[in-house]
């Protein structure tokens, strides 16, 4: 870094303005991850990759028994105006605002009209699974598997549901990832990311381009039209536009660069140091994973139920094996229970390894790995008297984590080498029991570090500094790694216990 006079951060002269007196000038990233339950906005130092100031607000999900689930994306919007506005305030004066990048969930659709409003306010979640007519049509059309959460069933879907004209189709553009949103919001590029592209079944293993055969068999030809744009490289999206700025009451961020830093599987594994071959993590937020980076020509296994995609470096993939409710399985059980993060974090650890018996399986929107049953469900067993709330609670950790193992080794079987120490990223890592027991489970050291729940955000800002040139590679040394170890201290116990987990598993029948 070098001593430069410090700048009045107003709108129009960020990084030109200049006064007062010299200070150490220290570029930073304001960074937006649209998650499911929450939306979490940072301020990131570029030279160590520290989170300086963050600020979060609820999203709402609407869920309804056709299996659908939706959010609106003018809460993601106000959410991100709220965040960012709170971020902002009162920053010291030595901090330079260099970019803006955003991440959030993948695999949703949002439509967009010629006038670039959000059609009915809805973006159709990744976990939606209304589309099951659908999925199976396009299966038989295409002669393999089509899930209803894929983008091919739910723009067939709304072909089918929504009544809109040729005009209107044509008119109409498709967003696939909350991330894709905030950017148009922003600077108004329509662009996707090769990660999120991979998740959705039009596009080829890469991630850079559409598969335009696999539209035409779907019979959805029309759409390849409205798709978004696909990034081929780390690259600035566009600039935020001032007008929009200020009206968000943002003025700030005004024509500062803006990086589609990608989905959340590629932000979070790139945040978790997963980002290059040779290290594994762990993601346990309202969904979750595990797997990490590896060479672009590696091929998975046959019959192996991971996924495999895009990355925001051509020379890498990411594959993972990713369950479809994992912390959202807490966050059913703490809306059940009324109780505080912190009591549910208490019963958890007063329980014995064990639950006193109690076994959870934990499919509350169906499944995609260990198998694949999108109407697969949730369920307890084992419960006697003696079960109380404490090892409900704990119940539910552990069939988390037994399920998590079993994406594990479907890891392992798609040829991918999990390492001895697994990274743990996301909200769930907060919870000290809970990485205790995936410990124990997976039989590997846990490693959380200091700021685990802000992965995804980090994993944006070191791509973001990357597109605009401040660093030139992801890790630089200057990012060094603080955190905590678990060790795989109850391994024989949960052994057994996960034998007996599998021996009664609901859906051994699929699995």
């Amino acid at each position: 870094m070098i001593a430069l006079p410090c700048f009045a951060l107003s709108p129009g002269n960020i990084g030109r303005g200049w006064r007062g007196s010299s200070v150490i000038a220290r570029s930073h990233c304001i960074a937006i991850d649209v998650g499911t339950g929450t939306l979490k906005s940072a301020l990131v130092d570029l030279s160590s990759g520290k989170v300086v100031k963050h600020e979060s607000a609820k999203l709402d999900t609407v869920r309804r028994h056709d299996a659908s689930v939706e959010q609106r994306p003018s809460d993601w919007w106000r959410a991100t105006c709220e965040t960012v506005g709170r971020v902002l305030t009162d920053l010291d004066n030595a901090i330079v605002l260099s970019s803006v990048a955003v991440t959030g969930q993948m695999q949703d659709l949002i439509m967009i009209d010629e006038a670039d409003n959000v059609l009915y306010d809805t973006a159709i979640l990744y976990s939606d699974q209304r589309a099951v007519s659908e999925a199976q049509e396009l299966t038989e059309k295409l002669g393999v598997r089509v899930t209803p959460d894929t983008l091919l069933s739910k723009l067939l879907w709304v072909e089918r549901n929504w009544n809109l004209s040729s005009v209107e189709r044509e008119r109409s553009r498709a967003l696939i990832g909350a991330a894709d949103w905030i950017l148009f919001k922003l600077c108004g590029a329509h662009v996707s990311d090769p990660t999120t592209a991979t998740t959705t079944s039009l596009a080829d293993i890469s991630g850079r381009s559409y598969s335009a055969e696999v539209l035409k068999e779907a019979g959805l030809e029309p759409w390849i039209g409205s798709l978004p744009e696909l990034q081929d490289e780390i690259k600035i999206g566009g600039y935020v536009n001032q007008s929009i700025a200020e009206e968000a009451s943002l003025a700030l961020l005004s024509h500062l660069p803006v990086i589609h830093a990608g989905g959340d599987a590629a932000t979070t594994t790139v945040g978790a140091r997963a980002g290059i071959p040779g290290w594994t993590h762990m993601y346990v937020g309202t969904s979750g994973w595990i797997g990490g980076s590896i060479d672009s020509n590696s091929i998975a296994a046959s019959g192996a139920n991971v996924f495999q995609l895009g990355h925001p470096v051509k020379d890498f993939q990411i594959r993972l094996g990713s369950m479809t409710t994992a912390g959202g399985c807490l966050s059913w059980i703490k809306s059940l229970l009324r109780c505080s993060w912190s009591e549910l974090n208490q019963m958890a650890s007063s329980s014995p390894p064990g639950s006193s018996g109690a076994l959870f399986y934990p499919h509350l929107a169906g499944e995609r790995c260990p198998f694949v049953d999108p109407l697969a469900t949730a369920s307890f067993l084992g419960l006697r008297g003696g079960v109380d709330a404490a090892a409900l609670v704990r119940s539910v950790m552990e069939g988390v984590a037994f399920n998590m193992l079993d994406c594990m080794r479907e890891m392992e079987a798609s040829g991918f080498p999990v390492g001895e120490e697994v990274v743990m990223v996301g909200g769930g890592s907060s919870s000290s029991v809970w990485c205790e027991i995936f410990a124990s489970v997976l039989e590997r050291d846990i490693f959380v570090e200091d700021d685990s729940a802000f992965s995804g955000l980090k994993g944006a800002a070191a791509i973001a500094a990357v597109a605009i040139g401040e660093q030139q590679e992801l890790y630089p040394t200057s990012w060094r790694r603080q955190g905590s170890i678990y060790k795989p201290v109850h391994r024989e116990l949960y052994q057994k216990i996960y034998r007996s987990w599998q021996e009664k598993h609901p859906h051994t029948g699929v699995r």
